[in-house]
């Protein structure tokens, strides 16, 4: 934007909160048309790294530790962000396990397949006499 005499200008903002990603055209807003609608991004986790260490004891046995290093932007600690995303693996894996016992399919009857008793279906390659320039692919 470009002002060229000594305006006056007022900007109002509007925050969501929300997860994932969000087009500008899914927005919620009452008065959409009194703001330029942006497509968001709440992601507040930036990066993660991991490091896998594996651990012996007296007995010489291995086990392993995980470290991570979460860096967010701020908006939610890194604790938070693992809390977080552990307890929606939990919940998508809690999903699959109560719908273990789905309603039985109602099973398809088989068709019978019509066997062709025509004589020229089942004709040997040998006696169709095809030259020997045929290629077939």
């Amino acid at each position: 934007m470009t002002i060229s005499n000594s305006n006056i200008l007022e900007i109002e903002f509007k925050f969501e909160y929300g997860t994932g990603y969000k087009l500008s055209s899914q927005t919620f807003l009452e008065e959409n048309e009194n703001y330029l609608q942006l497509d968001t991004i709440f992601m507040p986790v930036q990066k993660v790294d991991f490091k896998i260490e594996n651990v012996y004891d007296n007995a010489n046995n291995i086990t392993e530790r995980v470290f991570l290093d979460i860096w967010t932007n701020g908006s939610i600690s890194p604790s938070e962000a693992l809390t977080s995303a552990a307890q929606i693996t939990i919940d998508l894996f809690t999903l699959l396990i109560e719908n273990k016992d789905i309603k039985k399919i109602n099973k398809l009857e088989p068709k019978t397949r019509s066997i062709s008793i025509e004589p020229y279906t089942n004709i040997a390659i040998e006696e169709l006499q095809l030259s020997v320039s045929v290629q077939l692919s």
